[in-house]
């Protein structure tokens, strides 16, 4: 009798393992966050899915099409056409990290990703870029592998359409979650900072502040925060949300107090820079015990129309930039050219080496011999 509640939960795990998996091919990103090992201090969670087929993608990649003259989508269209793999596709990226043993991992959700012939493909079409490749693809019981950076970056397939990569300090702890096994972050170190976020957002990010690094904050504006939070969502506006958890309620009004003073004088700055008045309205922050709380709405075309002016002036002076970078080598070379000594038949040099008057004809044309001979 002894052994019942432990049994029952035997019983239980292959129900468990079956629906974890079940999620998995899915593509669910709520699958993919549950990969981040236990210890992680930061996750981003990003629908894929959903931002691709919002206006904003479209815009984005119509400019950057046309700031890279039709590069952009040629490639895209060669990934697509060539390795089977269609970014408009993608379903779910997440990244999980830790800021002090700097280990990181990340998994992306989209059809054929985990697939060899595909990951194979994506080597050789960098190389044919004139990349030096991504990865080195293999396989592991029946499954793609990759390794990355001379061994520092490892991958595997989930399933077909999920890779997982992972820094090599990691890469046990990923594996082990991959598996069911060990505890995930966000059960467990990072519970209490996702619990501040909201989760149905196209992008969702939390994280704790460890231990060695809260002396350091404290000693900023930022004193006594020790978990944050936060959420971006595109539509007819930019939403975006934060929060930050303080060590007490004390801590968090006296921030709060600081803020509320100064948001309107905040806010007629913020216009005078080309702010929307609707959208500087929309700046909302509030104190819920610990937690301090801001919001914002902006509005999506003129912060696109900024946003995009700045893209196409910074590839503007990209292209530039590289002009006068092989011009310089052109210069140089053709300068190194006519600065060396040059000897060829028919011809004599009339200066060595740093002569400006180069070389003079020979004063016998036929290479020195006598007419006749």
């Amino acid at each position: 009798m002894r052994y019942a509640v432990p049994v029952r939960r035997l019983a239980l795990l292959p129900l468990f393992t079956l629906a974890l998996a079940s999620t998995a091919c899915k593509g669910g990103r709520t699958q993919l966050e549950q990969l981040v090992p236990d210890g992680a201090t930061g996750l981003v969670s990003v629908d894929a899915g959903g931002l691709v087929k919002s206006e904003l993608f479209t815009k984005v990649k119509t400019n950057l099409d046309s700031a890279t003259d039709g590069k952009a989508t040629a490639a895209l269209d060669e990934l697509r056409d060539g390795c089977k793999l269609d970014v408009d596709a993608i379903k779910s990226v997440v990244v999980g990290f830790d800021a002090l043993s700097q280990n990181g991992m990340g998994a992306v959700h989209m059809p054929n990703l985990g697939k060899a012939e595909a990951l194979r493909c994506v080597d050789e079409l960098v190389k044919k870029q004139g990349g030096k490749g991504l990865w080195t693809v293999g396989e592991s019981d029946g499954k793609a592998t990759v390794t990355a950076e001379n061994g520092k970056l490892e991958g595997w397939a989930l399933d077909d359409d999920t890779l997982v990569l992972s820094t090599k300090g990691w890469a046990s702890a990923v594996q082990a979650r991959m598996k069911g096994e060990s505890k995930g972050a966000i059960d467990n170190n990072l519970a209490e900072a996702v619990a501040m976020a909201d989760r149905n957002k196209h992008v969702w990010l939390a994280g704790e502040v460890p231990a060695l690094m809260q002396r350091f904050l404290d000693d900023g504006p930022a004193k006594g925060v020790r978990r944050a939070a936060g959420s971006l969502h595109y539509g007819d506006d930019l939403e975006i949300a934060v929060a930050a958890a303080f060590a007490d309620e004390a801590g968090a009004k006296a921030v709060h107090d600081e803020l509320a003073p100064m948001l309107e004088e905040l806010k007629k700055v913020a216009v005078g820079q080309g702010l929307s008045q609707k959208s500087a309205d929309s700046v909302t922050i509030e104190l819920d015990g610990a937690v301090l709380k801001g919001k914002v709405n902006l509005e999506m075309d003129p912060l696109f129309e900024v946003t995009n002016a700045a893209f196409s002036k910074y590839m503007s002076r990209s292209k530039t930039s590289e002009a006068r970078v092989q011009i310089a080598k052109m210069f140089d070379a053709t300068s190194a050219f006519f600065n060396e000594e040059h000897v060829s038949r028919g011809e004599i040099a009339v200066l060595g080496a740093g002569g400006s008057l180069g070389a003079a004809p020979h004063a016998c044309p036929n290479d020195g011999k006598r007419a006749g001979e």
